[in-house]
């Protein structure tokens, strides 16, 4: 754990950083599991979900682009590759 926390810029980053990317990750993919739902209600709560979860990513690719999450800048850009996917950015140029 001392290697992965090494990685980042700050030294406190590892935990809420992880915590922010799980709950990413699983609300774009439960977001459009629910969306594909015959309810209404269903359709409406994915829809947030998924919003959520692209606007959070978003803000990551805004952290990485200043290069502010990791130490190094191939780390950085690395994640902000895969946050743009998650953002809905996958034809913009990192």
């Amino acid at each position: 754990m001392a290697k992965l926390k090494s990685y980042f810029r700050f030294e406190d980053a590892l935990i809420p950083n992880t915590i922010a990317w799980s709950y990413i990750l699983a609300a774009y993919i439960i977001g459009f599991y629910v969306i594909m739902s015959d309810a209404l209600i269903y359709n409406l709560a994915g829809t947030v979900l998924l919003a959520h979860s692209m606007v959070l990513s978003a803000y990551f690719v805004h952290e990485c682009t200043h290069d502010s999450l990791f130490k190094k800048n191939r780390h950085n850009r690395l994640f902000g590759e895969i946050f743009l996917w998650i953002a809905g950015a996958s034809y913009s140029d990192y």
